[in-house]
């Protein structure tokens, strides 16, 4: 006996809501992370910068000799002497970040979009959990062939769906677990972005 069998319209709103915040929920959780990173990385891109800008002027010293030559080869070759990588790297993360504050003018119409998609979502996601069955099989009965080749069609179909939808769950968890140890073992400090 399964639980909502008699409450139909429950169960649908209730598994919409699981479901819901079952996204929302870690959505928001990544969202705020990496607005907290974004935050902090303008001051990285001007340290990164100001390091480079000192090994370009030479007055960060190269204690391996062979590396040495190979700094020598790299600035003949790329004209590094003429060039100024403090401004040209600063220069680079500004473009970037006036790019992101081009996309945050389309950001309230972006939002207004995806609140009407979210509720659209979440209105046919009820009445798939309420109806579900029952359109799978008005469905099926429209389809002009046999029965029994069309519930042998429909259990393949079921089958394969449900091996796909747990194979991408079960990669995203492997990947996601593999990752995060990689990252706690390399002790990066912003993995989000990553």
């Amino acid at each position: 006996h399964r639980v909502g069998m008699n409450r139909p319209n429950l169960a649908a709103a209730l598994s919409t809501l699981s479901t819901t915040l079952l996204i929302a929920v870690p959505l928001a959780l990544i969202a705020q992370i990496l607005f907290k990173e974004l935050g902090s990385f303008q001051p990285v891109v001007e340290k990164v910068a100001a390091k480079v800008e000192l090994w370009r002027q030479g007055q960060i010293s190269i204690d391996i000799p062979w590396l040495g030559s190979v700094e020598a080869l790299v600035q003949s070759i790329l004209l590094l002497a003429h060039t100024d990588m403090q401004k040209l790297i600063i220069g680079a993360a500004s473009r970037f970040f006036a790019l992101a504050m081009d996309m945050t003018r389309t950001l309230p119409r972006n939002v207004f979009a995806g609140v009407i998609n979210t509720l659209v979502m979440i209105f046919t996601l009820y009445f798939l959990f309420r109806d579900g069955p029952a359109i799978f099989k008005t469905v099926k009965d429209l389809v002009p062939m046999d029965p029994k080749h069309k519930y042998h069609i429909a259990d393949q179909l079921y089958a394969t769906v449900t091996a796909v939808v747990r194979g991408l769950f079960m990669v995203a968890l492997a990947q996601g677990s593999s990752a995060g140890i990689g990252f706690l073992i390399a002790g990066t400090p912003s993995p989000v972005l990553l």
